[in-house]
């Protein structure tokens, strides 16, 4: 009988140690990464119908290839022009893409694009996309309004980019989806109900045998 109940809590064991392994291994492999090296635009002498061209460095730190789409939000939304869209970046890649937007009014104009990280395969790595926000502030004053011809990339003089990955984690995302931090967190909870039914099965069982023992005592 004690041999049967050891060899059952060793199956059951190491049932637990294969189902947190397959846990980990799956979080690992399947994680989705993306970063902006450039998350925040902050452009402080602009002119009312000014077109301003700005680009966004994306990262890929991904083992596959993922399709990046960006898609203008915020109140600049109506004015933002995205250039290079649905553009598929190979593993561990950069790659800038140039948008423009048209100063609407005087006073500060705030706004943003959202960058979308899905992967090209959807089969093969089982993922949904991640979004970064980046965000965008403009304060212009009234004007007849001209091209920015001068920074069609990077930063100049108007701008300040903020927000860097390496300094600023925001702008970097590990890629866990809803579902997966769900499926994590049940299976978190339902492996310490095995534990706890696992302790609470041994102390009966070591019960009923302290209590059998104590009875062949008496009847001695």
């Amino acid at each position: 009988m004690v041999k049967k109940i050891l060899r059952k809590n060793s199956v059951f064991g190491l049932f637990l140690l294969v189902l947190m392994l397959t846990i980990l291994t799956t979080n690992s492999v399947n994680a989705l990464n993306g970063a902006t090296a450039n998350g925040k635009f902050v452009i402080s002498n602009a002119t009312v119908g000014d077109v301003i061209q700005r680009s966004i460095k994306v990262i890929s730190n991904n083992s596959f290839d993922v399709i990046i789409e960006l898609e203008p939000a915020g109140n600049l939304s109506k004015y933002i022009k995205i250039i290079d869209n649905n553009i598929t970046m190979g593993p561990h890649s950069e790659k800038e893409f140039r948008f423009s937007v048209k100063v609407p009014q005087e006073g500060r104009n705030d706004g943003g694009i959202n960058i979308k990280f899905t992967p090209a395969n959807m089969t093969a790595n089982g993922k949904n996309g991640i979004v970064i926000p980046t965000t965008m502030v403009i304060f212009a004053k009234k004007g007849s309004g001209n091209i920015d011809w001068t920074s069609w990339f990077g930063t100049n003089k108007n701008e300040s980019n903020q927000d860097d990955p390496e300094t600023n984690p925001q702008n970097s995302d590990s890629g866990m989806s809803l579902f997966e931090i769900l499926f994590l967190v049940t299976a978190i909870i339902f492996i310490i109900l095995l534990i706890l039914l696992y302790l609470y099965s041994k102390r009966k069982n070591s019960g009923v045998k302290r209590e059998k023992l104590n009875t062949k005592k008496s009847k001695g």
